[in-house]
């Protein structure tokens, strides 16, 4: 069986159908989504729907998907919340009433059983989306503490936009990294491609190409985005060089 695992599209729908593709030559029989799907990108409906299209498996809510929840209330008082609530905004005109409903109805963790193994599917950590689940951060102790205890030999999470394998407390993390964008200075799209064969499990994280310069001139012409995101795409990463 060939699972793809794939977190963090952010509206960003080139480089969605690039995974797609590129998944679908792997003749995968299932897909698993780990959150983060429409928020701080240009196209949240088209990635809704090519979502939706894949009929996947299991849906996991991202912390930016729950930022449409929170539109009402939020209040922004300083010029980044201002950015930040004109794409929730534009998030929230794009979408369906029922393709709302249906992202927040996700949960954050879901225990689901592939191959007579259950595993855990997460965002952030099986605890909260906004949590990381790395090597580098710095909850790893703390988190290493909870999910020993977790009946699982498999994690699998997004969140951190940067992919990584590694082993917790005897049990695999995977982290699929991001579609959308990354933050490992690779701006190729990211996604995990899980096989099980006869109980045993393999896990290759891809990178795909996609044309990200024609994404990054749609996004620089946008002024909500500011450079900022053009800047991510671009670099695969937040940080500026020195």
């Amino acid at each position: 069986m060939k699972i793809a695992f794939i977190s963090d599209i952010h509206g960003n729908l080139q480089a969605f159908e690039a995974v797609v593709k590129d998944f679908t030559k792997e003749h995968v029989e299932a897909v698993i989504f780990l959150g983060d799907l429409i928020f701080y990108g240009l196209y949240p409906r088209q990635c809704y729907d090519l979502l939706v299209s894949l009929h996947p498996i299991c849906c996991i809510k991202g912390n930016t998907d729950a930022n449409l929840e929170e539109l009402e209330t939020f209040v922004p008082v300083s010029p980044q919340e201002r950015i930040l609530y004109e794409n929730i905004q534009f998030c929230n005109e794009q979408l369906s009433p029922e393709a709302k409903v249906t992202i927040a109805s996700w949960p954050i963790a879901k225990r689901i059983t592939l191959e007579n193994e259950e595993i855990l599917v997460c965002h952030g950590s099986p605890y909260h989306f906004k949590d990381q689940l790395s090597l580098q951060s710095r909850q790893l102790e703390e988190l290493a503490a909870r999910i020993e205890k977790e009946p699982v030999n498999h994690i699998y999470c997004g969140h951190t936009h940067i992919p990584q394998i590694f082993s917790l407390k005897e049990k695999r993390i995977v982290n699929a990294g991001a579609v959308g964008y990354s933050f490992d200075r690779d701006n190729r799209a990211s996604y995990c491609l899980t096989t099980i064969e006869k109980g045993q499990w393999e896990n290759m994280i891809k990178r795909v190409e996609y044309p990200v310069d024609e994404y990054a001139k749609e996004v620089l012409a946008i002024p909500r985005f500011g450079h900022n995101l053009w800047y991510i795409l671009k670099q695969g990463t937040f940080e500026k060089k020195l």
